[in-house]
């Protein structure tokens, strides 16, 4: 292919397209990864380049600078000196470069395209009628093809096409006003300089005219422009436009060898700002339905548990933590299903797992350091955590930075830990040891259920995090087992006012 020649490194071409935002506003960038290629005599100064370079050029009919000042006729002579002259060629080393890079049309249908949603984005941008606004692609995409196919988009062209026939004199007769005009016109210029004056009138794009009379607007009672809406509304219009993108552009264009699909990447950046938690899991099910069109691929950026599933495509989870002021971020990522169990059935643990990793459970993602308790009683005793570091002498920058989360029950701790180790999370977890009185001989015999038999598990799945046992309950620490029964469900009252 012309002008892609000097793109090949090592029989392949990689490219990539790099999206940018800047004080709101997007700059897009294609980007190819080559050899620095150097060529013996090579100049982009005619009179400075080789004898045999300008045979070369020659050959192509670049005979002088004149010719050599264009920049295609010298990727021209690029190419033919690579392909047949590789004894002039030297390479450099291997780098990314937009330098020197013509992308043809057919070589950007093979990139996705990028949509992008910043977290702060106007959405009037966003339904204005360009290419690379979503509004602008769906209107250019679906409509107007629908829209050109009609009988009456046919007369209009035709239609068109006579009245510039005739405001530009094509058609042997032009329109009196404009003639008469231009010959007034070039009567007065000629009289003062030897030159006549041409009125020229650009007849009208027909494929403009749709986009140039398209808005959208908000009808919520009051027909608004959907700059006077809240932000709310704002971003979910702009996502409502790429779920409709979405559904329209996955259907396959054309048939047989000519079918066609131009592949889309969606880049969200906090989609749940704005929202409130119930339309938060409607949006994660609707991106999660985005995702699934073959030829989408969905990447969001959050800080919120709602959108975080650890059950449905657990690696595609990516954290990036940063461990230096300075540094850059570490990215963290599954390369392995973590809630698998070889002992259990694999649909009863994932089963499991959506039950226990709910939101609350999911802001250890976000924490720099997480404590995993079992339950309630625990929990109502570090309500007063803000006391118990000043007692305990705790740093503040570690109190404040730690997240307490309730398990919701012993035997669900594990899946948790391993979760967050595999994440590099940094953790510890507290739990009751629930001997209870019980021999060596008698814990033998218990129930494979029993809450003991979790401490093995804990300590497995932990894998060299901390572990603090409590002897032999946490209510043990906080009243006489002998003197105050309690049911369970008084236990986090009690425990919260002792």
């Amino acid at each position: 292919m012309p002008g892609v020649s000097g793109l090949v490194n090592n029989g392949m071409i990689k490219l990539r397209y790099i999206a940018s935002q800047v004080d709101g506003s997007v700059t897009t960038n294609y980007e190819c990864y080559v050899k620095e290629i150097n060529i013996d005599g090579f100049s982009d100064t005619w009179g400075q380049v080789s004898d045999k370079v300008k045979e070369i050029a020659q050959s192509l009919g670049i005979n002088n600078g004149t010719d050599w000042r264009t920049k295609a006729n010298r990727e021209r002579v690029k190419e033919k000196v690579i392909s047949l002259y590789p004894d002039l060629v030297s390479y450099g080393e291997e780098k990314w470069t937009s330098e020197s890079i013509s992308i043809a049309p057919a070589l950007k249908q093979a990139i996705p395209r990028a949509v992008i949603v910043p977290a702060v984005k106007d959405a009037l941008d966003e339904t204005k009628v360009t290419n690379k606004t979503t509004f602008g692609i769906l209107l250019n995409t679906i409509v107007l093809p629908a829209v050109q196919a009609t009988d009456e988009y046919k007369e209009l062209l035709e239609a068109v096409e006579k009245l510039s026939n005739k405001l530009t004199g094509k058609s042997g007769e032009q329109l009196k006003t404009i003639e008469e005009l231009t010959k007034d016109l070039s009567d007065r210029l000629s009289s003062l300089i030897e030159s006549k004056a041409l009125i020229t009138l650009t007849p009208p794009d027909t494929e403009k005219f749709l986009g140039s009379n398209t808005t959208i607007k908000i009808n919520d009672g009051t027909e608004t422009s959907i700059n006077f809406q809240g932000n709310g509304l704002q971003r979910a219009l702009i996502f409502s436009l790429i779920e409709v993108l979405a559904k329209k552009t996955s259907k396959v264009e054309g048939e047989g060898k000519d079918a066609k699909v131009r592949n889309t990447i969606l880049l969200f950046e906090e989609p749940e700002l704005f929202l409130h938690p119930h339309l938060m899991r409607r949006l994660k099910n609707a991106l999660k339905s985005i995702a699934n069109n073959t030829n989408w691929q969905v990447v969001i950026s959050t800080h919120s548990p709602f959108l975080i599933d650890v059950v449905d495509n657990p690696k595609s989870l990516i954290i990036l933590k940063r461990c230096s002021p300075v540094a850059p971020p570490s990215c963290y990522q599954l390369e392995e299903d973590p809630i698998s169990d070889p002992d259990l059935d694999y649909e009863r643990t994932a089963l499991r797992a959506s039950i226990d990793f709910h939101p609350t459970v999911n802001e250890a993602f976000f924490a720099e350091r997480v404590v995993l308790v079992e339950g309630d009683t625990e929990i109502a005793v570090f309500k007063h955590e803000d006391n118990l570091h000043k007692f305990l002498g705790i740093p503040d920058k570690k109190y404040e930075n730690a997240t307490i989360v309730s398990c919701g029950g012993k035997w669900t701790i594990p899946a948790i830990a391993r979760l967050l180790s595999k994440f590099h999370i940094d953790f510890k977890v507290v739990h009751d040891i629930d001997r209870k009185g019980r021999t060596d001989e008698q814990l033998k015999s218990i129930s494979p259920f029993d809450p003991y038999n979790a401490n093995a598990k804990i300590k497995e799945a932990c894998n060299g995090a901390p572990i603090y046992e409590v002897d032999d309950t946490f209510e043990d620490i906080l009243w006489d087992r002998k003197d105050h029964e309690f049911s369970s469900k008084d236990k986090p009252f009690r425990a919260w006012k002792k």
